[in-house]
Protein backbone atom coordinates (compact mmCIF):
# COMPACT_ATOMS: atom_id res chain seq x y z
CA UNK A 1 0.00 0.00 0.00
CA UNK A 2 1.00 3.53 -0.61
CA UNK A 3 1.03 5.65 2.08
CA UNK A 4 1.30 9.55 1.71
CA UNK A 5 0.86 12.71 4.41
CA UNK A 6 -0.97 12.88 7.72
CA UNK A 7 -3.94 14.81 8.04
CA UNK A 8 -6.35 15.47 10.80
CA UNK A 9 -9.48 14.75 11.29
CA UNK A 10 -12.18 18.08 12.32
CA UNK A 11 -14.03 16.28 14.36
CA UNK A 12 -12.61 13.42 16.52
CA UNK A 13 -8.98 15.11 15.92
CA UNK A 14 -7.35 11.60 14.80
CA UNK A 15 -4.27 11.54 12.73
CA UNK A 16 -4.91 10.13 9.13
CA UNK A 17 -2.63 8.37 6.37
CA UNK A 18 -3.66 9.05 2.99
CA UNK A 19 -3.75 5.36 1.22
CA UNK A 20 -3.28 6.14 -2.70
CA UNK A 21 -4.92 2.95 -3.72
CA UNK A 22 -7.57 3.55 -1.85
CA UNK A 23 -8.38 7.13 -2.05
CA UNK A 24 -9.06 7.53 1.90
CA UNK A 25 -7.20 8.76 5.14
CA UNK A 26 -6.91 5.41 7.06
CA UNK A 27 -6.63 6.03 11.23
CA UNK A 28 -3.02 5.51 12.40
CA UNK A 29 -3.79 4.90 16.09
CA UNK A 30 -6.61 1.70 17.12
CA UNK A 31 -8.91 2.70 19.09
CA UNK A 32 -12.61 1.14 20.93
CA UNK A 33 -15.28 1.04 18.44
CA UNK A 34 -18.81 -0.25 18.12
CA UNK A 35 -21.08 -2.25 16.00
CA UNK A 36 -24.51 -4.32 16.44
CA UNK A 37 -22.11 -7.46 17.16
CA UNK A 38 -20.16 -5.48 20.19
CA UNK A 39 -17.30 -3.17 20.40
CA UNK A 40 -13.90 -3.99 19.30
CA UNK A 41 -11.07 -2.39 18.29
CA UNK A 42 -9.98 -1.01 15.12
CA UNK A 43 -9.35 1.60 12.25
CA UNK A 44 -11.51 4.25 10.40
CA UNK A 45 -11.36 5.94 7.40
CA UNK A 46 -13.09 8.39 5.48
CA UNK A 47 -12.51 8.81 1.41
CA UNK A 48 -10.80 11.91 0.48
CA UNK A 49 -12.28 15.18 0.51
CA UNK A 50 -15.10 13.78 2.58
CA UNK A 51 -14.21 13.82 6.08
CA UNK A 52 -18.12 14.00 7.43
CA UNK A 53 -18.10 10.26 6.05
CA UNK A 54 -16.51 8.16 8.47
CA UNK A 55 -16.44 4.35 8.30
CA UNK A 56 -14.80 1.12 10.02
CA UNK A 57 -11.68 -0.05 8.12
CA UNK A 58 -10.46 -3.04 10.21
CA UNK A 59 -10.94 -4.73 13.29
CA UNK A 60 -8.18 -5.49 15.13
CA UNK A 61 -9.22 -7.51 17.73
CA UNK A 62 -12.32 -9.76 18.46
CA UNK A 63 -15.67 -8.43 20.22
CA UNK A 64 -16.41 -7.50 23.78
CA UNK A 65 -19.61 -6.88 25.46
CA UNK A 66 -19.03 -3.49 26.90
CA UNK A 67 -16.65 -0.37 26.27
CA UNK A 68 -14.89 -1.41 28.95
CA UNK A 69 -13.89 -4.68 28.08
CA UNK A 70 -12.22 -3.59 25.04
CA UNK A 71 -10.25 -0.49 26.56
CA UNK A 72 -9.11 -3.08 28.87
CA UNK A 73 -7.77 -4.97 25.41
Amino acid sequence: MSYQPLTRHPDNNGIYRFNAELAYYVSDKPKVMQSVAGYYIGRDCFPAGEADALQPYSRLSGYFSTEAAAQAW
